[in-house]
């Protein structure tokens, strides 16, 4: 199943809605992270940095035991645990008080123009419309919005000291 299933299953049994995906890149790469020293930490770098005795345990892949290991899981799960009891309550505040969410409207329009009073992107050509650009792979050309925009979608390019003209 792996970690994507768990986490798809896991989110929809939940209601769990997070479109960046935060709590998987910054729980799941930070578990790793701990986790990986369990695994890979060398003696030498753990005594320079911890310094003390000789038998300080040190990664199970460099021949140091489990116990390093072991105290890195322990790690992650009380790490999980304080974030849940933390956030956990901070996030059922916000939803009973309708914090958690904007409107459908305010989301398909953006929150920079409907909440901080601008866009957020102004393109070369001055306008706040982007602008789509495809590539046709079939005939290697790439064909515009009709604007001449450029392939980045960013509109057509001034003349400047850094994209003149050919």
């Amino acid at each position: 199943m792996g970690v994507d299933g768990i986490r798809f299953f896991g989110a929809a049994r939940l209601r769990f809605d997070d479109p960046l995906e935060a709590a998987q890149l910054h729980g799941g790469c930070g578990a790793w992270g701990v986790i990986f020293t369990g695994l890979f930490a060398s003696k030498n770098y753990v005594l320079e940095v911890y310094g003390g005795a000789a038998d300080r345990p040190y990664g199970l892949f460099m021949g140091g035991g489990g116990k390093l290991l072991a105290a890195q899981i322990i790690e992650v799960l009380v790490i999980a645990g304080w974030v849940s009891a933390t956030m956990i309550p901070l996030f059922i505040l916000l939803s009973r008080f309708k914090l958690l969410r904007i409107s459908p409207e305010d989301e398909i329009a953006g929150m920079d123009v409907t909440r901080h009073g601008g866009t957020a992107y102004l393109y070369q050509d001055g306008s706040q419309d982007m602008k789509l650009t495809t590539f046709n792979t079939k005939s290697s050309k790439m064909t515009t919005d009709g604007n001449g925009a450029a392939a980045t979608g960013m509109g057509t390019a001034t003349p400047g000291p850094f994209n003149d003209p050919v």
